[in-house]
């Protein structure tokens, strides 16, 4: 925890924290994943039991990117296509070998973390040029629809949400996925993995264009998430989104995921949860 002293808490501003900075300063519950996803479900069921005098069911939301969805496979696709268009065989064959080497496990959150994993001894020069021509390749495919269909649901996700809501819950898809460019894969891969199917109470929230930011995003869609229900539980990979939540919906859990995020910088928090992921749910453990 950060310390701070009684008496100036108007003075006193939280530093702003890059994840690993971060989940050391947060006070975390110390519950092992199972117990925490079991806590949501057993409030959900709660909370349904008095939806009949509330008028409404509870509401869990979860993010997808790195939260429900791994999509280090779009970005290793668009890594050995950029490799192939380069021609990088040719051109940078020390770099190519390194690259074909990585797999979708060993991928940074950014492309220069992934440069840096794979220890490539190059000049400094030769390896930002690379970088650079690569994010531009990046860039112009990962938010798309064309590439969404290299992402992989983490173990047991699929089988939490369907728990949710069977226990009768409104599942609310709350992502930083532009409409415009990303509708059409997204909803496709919901329905391919298992998180969409006839009988449904699923809300997807995306952004309304591709610039704005994914947290503001999530902030203006608060009072649509108010009027489905009450929230029971947000999960969410991006500290700084997940922050936020918190701050929009005090009275519920809120679980940060622990896979990859952004370097973008967040206060510490009290009274959250971190789970691994959902693999407790995974076919092998079930």
């Amino acid at each position: 925890m950060v310390d701070y002293h009684p008496g100036f808490e108007e003075f006193y501003e939280p530093p702003l924290l890059a994840k690993n900075d971060w989940v050391n300063a947060c006070e975390f519950y110390p519950s092992p994943p199972f117990d925490v996803l079991e806590k949501v479900l057993d409030e959900v069921v709660r909370r349904n039991s008095l939806a009949m005098l509330e008028g409404k069911k509870p509401v869990v939301v979860f993010d997808l990117d790195s939260t429900l969805y791994d999509v280090s496979p779009r970005t290793l696709k668009i890594i050995r296509e950029w490799q192939h268009s380069e021609g990088l065989h040719v051109q940078d064959p020390i770099l190519n070998d390194r690259l074909n080497a990585v797999s979708a496990n060993r991928l940074g959150y950014s492309l220069w973390d992934t440069f840096l994993n794979v220890d490539i001894n190059q000049n400094l020069e030769q390896l930002e040029n690379s970088h650079a021509s690569l994010k531009k390749y990046w860039g112009e495919r990962f938010f798309s629809n064309e590439y969404l269909k290299y992402d992989v649901p983490y173990p047991g996700a699929k089988t939490f949400v369907n728990k949710v809501k069977l226990a009768g819950a409104e599942v609310v898809f709350l992502t930083g996925r532009d409409e415009p460019g990303m509708k059409e894969g997204t909803v496709s891969n919901l329905k391919r993995d298992g998180f969409v199917t006839e009988q449904e109470n699923t809300v997807l929230l995306m952004k309304e264009n591709f610039k704005s930011s994914d947290s503001s995003h999530k902030i203006k869609m608060a009072p649509i998430i108010r009027l489905l229900g009450p929230v029971v539980a947000s999960f969410e990979n991006e500290p700084q989104n997940l922050v936020e939540l918190s701050r929009l919906f005090p009275g519920a859990m809120h679980i940060f995921v622990d896979t990859l995020c952004s370097d973008r910088e967040s206060i510490p928090v009290d009274g959250i949860y971190k789970i691994p992921d959902f693999s407790v749910y995974s076919e092998k453990n079930c």
